[in-house]
């Protein structure tokens, strides 16, 4: 339903294959410890969705754009 709706305000079709994921934080050098404004501000709240595990990715700023990097994959039993 959001591709279509995209598709019809003219922005073009994503080709890329669908990766959902959760920005907890961007910080860089002179970034405070994020968890005083999370505890403040992150009241998320949804249906429960099965998850087998999760990935933490580090990104880096490049003049092309963001790369990725994954950290370490966490599996759960």
């Amino acid at each position: 339903r959001v591709e279509r709706a995209c598709r019809s305000a003219g922005f073009p079709a994503e080709t890329r294959k669908f990766a959902p994921h959760i920005t907890v934080a961007r910080l860089n050098r002179s970034s405070a410890p994020p968890a005083g404004w999370l505890a403040q501000h992150c009241d998320c709240r949804s249906e429960p969705w099965p998850v087998d595990s999760f990935v933490l990715y580090e990104s880096r700023l490049d003049p092309g754009g963001s790369i990725y990097e994954p950290v370490m994959r966490y599996r759960f039993a």
